[in-house]
């Protein structure tokens, strides 16, 4: 099944349901991300639960990060003479208020909670695209790349992996003419090799802009596809 998106990201819950129905669909077919003009933030997110991402060398991808933007009208309330009135239960019932300032107490509430966030975008992130989460948070600095920057992203992490995977089969061939219990052997073991290979460098924060928009546009054998530029 293919995913079209074009989305500059939106809602964090939202996304989270998508990507977690495309997580439960690929146990019963492929599915690929088709980007469009922008896939970013919570479109990311999307698309990272799937198998395969595909995108144009100009698509706007990437944004893993989540923000929150609030304001203060208390100084243009004053000026035109209007004086807010505020009842509450619970110390924090009107925290992020538009007509007096943030306490540091508040904004501890609201940074814990937004690295919360970030936190699970990393975690998913890391689990679709078979990454570790250092890997990905190493990008989840909120920027966005191109189509083309994160193919080559992509191209050189798995240069990494493969000189890895080469050497550790270097160590495994040493180790198997060395004794069962030679530190050579040892060494090799703890090395490992191999790995899951991703398919997109990840990108972006969770955009204020609303809405995520997919579509399905195929939903037939992947063989009837015709290959695009992978990203």
């Amino acid at each position: 099944m293919v995913v079209r998106i074009e989305s500059p990201g939106g809602g964090v819950a939202p996304s989270q349901e998508i990507y977690n129905a495309i997580r439960q669909l690929r146990a019963t077919k492929p599915v690929i991300a088709s980007m469009g003009g922008v896939a970013a933030s919570g479109g990311y997110y999307i698309a990272s639960a799937c198998d395969t991402i595909v995108a144009n060398p100009g698509t706007l991808t990437g944004s893993i990060g989540v923000i929150m933007e609030l304001g203060n009208v208390e100084g243009l309330l004053q000026k035109l003479g209007v004086q807010p009135e505020v009842i509450k239960a619970g110390a924090y019932k009107d925290m992020g208020s538009l007509v007096r300032p943030m306490t540091d107490a508040e904004r501890g509430l609201f940074q814990e909670m937004i690295d919360s966030v970030h936190t699970q975008f990393i975690t998913a992130v890391a689990a679709g695209r078979g990454m570790n989460k250092d890997q990905v948070r190493a990008l989840a600095d909120g920027r966005i790349f191109s189509g083309e920057q994160a193919q080559d992203r992509r191209a050189r992490r798995r240069a990494r992996r493969f000189r890895g995977r080469r050497r550790a089969r270097r160590l495994e061939a040493a180790g198997s003419r060395a004794s069962p219990t030679s530190p050579t052997r040892a060494r090799a073991k703890s090395r490992g090799g191999g790995g899951c290979c991703s398919t997109l460098a990840p990108v972006g924060p969770f955009s204020s802009l609303p809405g995520i928009r997919l579509q399905i546009v195929y939903d037939g054998p992947v063989s009837a596809l015709k290959p695009r530029r992978e990203a």
